[in-house]
């Protein structure tokens, strides 16, 4: 509908962390603030923040964080692959 309306623009698609990988909001929440509060106290900047946030989320999440990102992951490649196929379909039907 967007290019068939003449919209070029970009269009942001998300989802949520797959129902059996996610983590309760509140556990996350308090790790990413503990983290982040430990990040400052290390003096961690720039390029190293996000390894650092990640491998504290991870740590204060039992190992469940990168599961939930690997989760994600692997559905948003399913989801690419199925907006794909359908942009291919809907690019045939107007050629």
């Amino acid at each position: 509908a967007k290019r068939d309306l003449g919209d070029r623009g970009a269009l942001l698609v998300v989802q949520p962390v797959p129902e059996g990988a996610a983590l309760d909001g509140r556990v996350v929440d308090e790790a990413v603030q503990a983290a982040l509060s430990s990040a400052r106290a290390a003096g961690i900047r720039g390029g190293a923040v996000t390894p650092y946030l990640l491998k504290a989320i991870d740590a204060a999440t039992g190992g469940r964080a990168l599961g939930a990102n690997l989760a994600l992951l692997e559905a948003n490649a399913g989801l690419a692959a199925a907006i794909a196929s359908a942009l291919r379909a809907g690019a045939a039907t107007h050629s």
